[in-house]
C-alpha cells in the first residue's frame, strides 16, 4: 500500500519543488494528506530528510524560502 521510500524515484526522480508540494498540498485519491499547517522550517527539514535518507544521497539542502515560494504559489 506504501512505496519505499528507499531509492524511490518518487523522492529522488522529481523536482525538489514537487516533493515540497506534495507534502504542502498532499495527493489526491491517495492516503498523502496536506501537512500545511507545518512551518516553512518543519516543511524543509522533512523533505531535505527524505530525499537524504535511506541511502538516497542526493546532498539536496531545502531552504525554509523554498517553502514560502511555493506555499504562496498558485
Amino acid at each position: 500500500a506504501f512505496p519505499p521510500l528507499k531509492g524511490s524515484s518518487v523522492v529522488t526522480g522529481i523536482p525538489i519543488s514537487r516533493n515540497i508540494e506534495v507534502i504542502l498540498r498532499g495527493r489526491h485519491s491517495t492516503a498523502m494528506q496536506s501537512f500545511s499547517y507545518l512551518s516553512n522550517e518543519e516543511i524543509a527539514s522533512v523533505v531535505t530528510y527524505v530525499r537524504n535518507s535511506w541511502d538516497n544521497n542526493t546532498g539536496d539542502m531545502i531552504q525554509p524560502a523554498d517553502v514560502e515560494q511555493l506555499r504562496h504559489k498558485e
